[in-house]
Parts: structure tokens; sequence; C-alpha cells
């Protein structure tokens, strides 16, 4: 285990994790929403010390069309989500508490990652769970990376403070950020966080000049009105309507039984999508 970043202690050997939005209030011998933050003796613990998932992709995978296309990336990923989503490809990782047995240090990945440099590797994405919980290892990574002339992505679904973000900017050179829903009460309800958050880190991205594209499942119930995409595409392309958005199609998968997504009503979101931005992409059709 390695000491968390970002945490306040309390009395009675509670701590308040400052990671992400959430600010889980972790009691001694417990952990926090993301299963990945543990409370040893009132001090904050991150259990992302190894990874639980690790693979050379092509960068189109991330998804990322406009930056460094047709080159691979080392990508890595721990146990643990802050978020729990019902439709999740990737639960066995995000839904699981300490499965990193993948025993490699931050040097490691690094070492590994220049390597396949010689077959067009381009650098390391953190990715396949949620990354910001695994932020100390991932903050580790990034700098050893820069230092060897490597790209550093995140995959990410953009819950996480602004203390934690800024102190990561530099390092990051591209985001695929996935929003989930459209409106405040979309994430209130099925997420239990606030979008305002994640406005926020996508200001964030925009502000610091960084590589940004926008992923979004679109799942039925939950993010299929197309009155609400075509206001939160309104509010991006406010911001820069060159981002890329990848417009996908949900399959049943983890917990979630419901149909996958109508072609039609993915179609009404992404020219929805098209009507404020300039590249529009729809994918898992």
């Amino acid at each position: 285990m390695k000491k968390a970043d970002y945490f306040e202690k309390k009395e009675n050997y509670k701590v308040i994790c400052k990671l992400c939005p959430r600010h889980c209030m972790i009691v001694e011998g417990a952990r926090g929403v993301c299963m990945s933050r543990y409370n040893s003796g009132g001090d904050l613990y991150t259990e992302n010390d190894a990874l639980s998932a690790l693979g050379l992709d092509p960068i189109e995978k991330k998804p990322l069309f406009h930056y460094q296309e047709g080159k691979q990336i080392l990508s890595i990923g721990a146990s643990g989500c802050n978020f729990s989503c019902n439709f999740c490809q990737n639960y066995h990782i995000s839904q699981q508490a300490n499965v990193n047995h993948i025993k490699k240090t931050p040097e490691e990945v690094v070492e590994e990652a220049v390597i396949l440099k010689k077959i067009g590797n381009a650098g390391i994405a953190y990715t396949y769970s949620e990354p910001v919980i695994m932020y100390e290892y991932m903050k580790e990574t990034a700098i050893l990376a820069k230092k060897e002339n490597l790209i550093n992505v995140m995959v990410s679904n953009g819950y996480i403070e602004e203390a934690p973000l800024k102190a990561i900017l530099p390092y990051i050179d591209a985001f695929n950020i996935d929003v989930k829903a459209f409106t405040e009460a979309a994430y209130q309800k099925h997420f239990r966080a606030g979008f305002q958050h994640i406005q926020r880190t996508l200001e964030l991205i925009i502000e610091k000049k960084k590589h940004l594209e926008i992923s979004c499942l679109i799942v039925p119930g939950i993010n299929d009105d197309v009155s609400e995409a075509q206001a939160f595409f309104s509010w991006l392309a406010g911001k820069d309507r060159t981002i890329p958005v990848h417009i996908n199609r949900y399959y049943p998968a983890y917990k979630a039984t419901m149909p996958a997504t109508d072609v039609e009503v993915l179609k009404a979101i992404a020219d929805a999508a098209m009507d404020k931005m300039q590249f529009v992409y729809m994918g898992n059709i």
C-alpha cells in the first residue's frame, strides 16, 4: 500500500478522501466507494500500487481519432472505480477491490513503453477501469514517461477534484472523457454524482489546451433524450466545436439487461451532436 495524496484526517481515526467529489468519509479498516482507498490507522492508503490489466492497443481504441493516429499505445489499468454503472463493460476490473495481480512498478511500465517504441508505441494510456482511482501510480508513471518523450493519455469519467486534476494536467497530453449523461438530474439519479464536476473537468482540460475527445455511450432511459443531448453539445460547442465526439451504442453488459440502443435513437443523438460539433463518429453499430 502507498499513502494517498489527497485526504483529510478527522477524529476517531476517520479520514475524508479528497481525490474525487464524493469526499468519502472512511472509518478505520474500511474502503471508500471506489474500493481502492483504504483507511489504516487514521491514514488513507491506495492499494493500487500494481496493475490489473496491461496491453498494447491501437490509440483509436481509446478512442482517440485525432491524436497520434495509427500509433499503438501501452494501456494500463487498476481495479476499482468511483462509479458503479450497472452497464459497465469492464466490471470484472472496475467493480472489484484489489485484483491487481500484475506487479509492475511505474519504472518498469515506462521501460516497457520505451522498448515498444520500436513497433510504433507512442506512450502510455491510463484506461480499462477509472484511472482517477490509481492517481498516485498514474502521476508517478506519467512524470517518468515524459522524461522518455512518451505521451500520456487518460481515459476517464472525469469525476475528479480540481486540485489533483490541476496537479496532473502538466503530464497528460490527451484525454478521452466518458460523458455518461447530459444533465445534473440524470447524473444524480443514475450515478449519485454531480454533472457540474464533469463540466468543470472539461473546462480545465480545454483551458490548458490539452487534446480532448468525448465519448457518449447512449444507454436507453439514461441519456437517450435528444433535447438533453442538444443542450449539452451546444454548451460544448461554446467551448470548442472542433472537439471530436464519439456516439456509441450500448449493448447489455454486467447487470444491465435492457435491449441494445435503437439505432434510430443513436442517429438522432449523433445528429444533435453534428448540428453543433465539427467531428462526430458513431460506434458499436
